[in-house]
C-alpha cells in the first residue's frame, strides 16, 4: 500500500538555530566571580522553565540515555495494533499505521532539544517509548490537544533511576520535576515548520488541519510509539 505523504515532509534537520545553556548563560552575567554567576544563571534558567510557553531554555545539563529495550520491544509489536501512531523524531515525521502498515504520514515538530530522551521538566526533549492517548481536547490556540499518559510507569522508574545517579539539576535543595502535559497538537507557527524548526517543549504539533485528522481517527487508548 503506497503511503500518503503530505505536503511540507522534512528533507533534513536544518542547523543554525542557536542553543543556549546554563553555561552560555553564566558567560553573559556581569562579573562577580564564576560560582556567584552560575548561581545566578541557575536561578534565572528555572524562572525561564517556569515561565516558558511551548519555546524557551534549552538544556545540555546530560547526555542522552541509550535506547531502552521496552522501546525496542515496542517497536516489533505494532503491527499488533489495529490502528497506532509512529512519531520518529530525527525525520519529523508522525506515521498512522492499521495493522503494522503505514498508510499516511505528516510532517511533524518536535522539542527543542531534537535528541535524547526526557529526562526532566524543562529539558525541551520529547519524550521516548510506548504510551498512550489519554485526552481529547479542543484547543483555542491549536485546534486539538491529544494528551499522552506522560510520564508512565516506566519513564517514573527511569527519574528514580536518573535523580540516584545525579542526572537531574538540583535547583534550590529541589530537583527539578519529571514533567507532565506532553500530546499531539495543532500549531500556528507555520514559518518555523515550514524551515523544518523544531520549536515545542516536548510536544509533538502538526498543523491543525493535520491535527484535525489525527483527532478523528484517535480514540482514547491508541497507542503512540515515539522514536529517536
Amino acid at each position: 500500500m503506497a503511503v500518503n505523504e503530505r505536503p511540507g515532509m522534512p528533507q533534513g534537520l536544518k542547523n543554525g538555530t542557536q542553543i543556549k545553556t546554563i553555561d552560555g548563560l553564566v558567560r553573559t552575567l556581569p562579573r562577580a566571580g564564576v560560582a556567584g554567576r552560575r548561581t545566578a544563571a541557575l536561578a534565572l534558567a528555572a524562572a525561564l522553565v517556569a515561565t516558558a510557553g511551548c519555546a524557551g531554555l534549552q538544556s545540555r545539563w546530560a547526555p542522552a540515555p541509550p535506547p531502552a529495550q521496552s522501546r525496542i520491544d515496542a517497536e516489533s509489536r505494532i503491527e499488533r495494533f489495529q490502528l497506532a501512531l509512529v512519531i520518529h523524531k530525527s525525520r519529523q515525521t508522525l506515521s498512522v499505521y492499521r495493522h503494522g502498515t503505514v498508510v499516511e504520514r505528516y510532517p511533524a515538530t518536535l522539542g527543542q532539544q531534537a535528541t535524547g530522551d526526557k529526562l526532566f521538566e524543562g529539558d525541551l526533549r520529547t519524550p521516548e517509548g510506548l504510551y498512550q492517548i489519554t485526552g481529547k481536547h479542543n484547543h483555542a490556540r491549536w485546534k486539538y490537544f491529544l494528551q499522552m499518559d506522560y510520564p508512565n510507569d516506566r519513564d517514573l522508574e527511569r527519574y528514580r533511576t536518573n535523580l540516584r545517579n545525579g542526572r537531574i539539576p538540583i535547583i534550590r535543595s529541589k530537583p527539578l520535576p519529571i514533567g507532565s502535559g506532553i500530546g499531539i497538537h495543532g500549531s500556528d507557527r507555520v514559518g518555523e515548520r515550514a524551515e523544518g524548526q523544531n520549536w515545542t517543549r516536548g510536544c509533538i504539533a502538526l498543523t491543525n488541519a493535520d491535527v484535525a485528522e489525527i483527532h478523528r481517527l484517535v480514540k482514547i487508548g491508541t497507542p503512540v510509539l515515539v522514536l529517536p
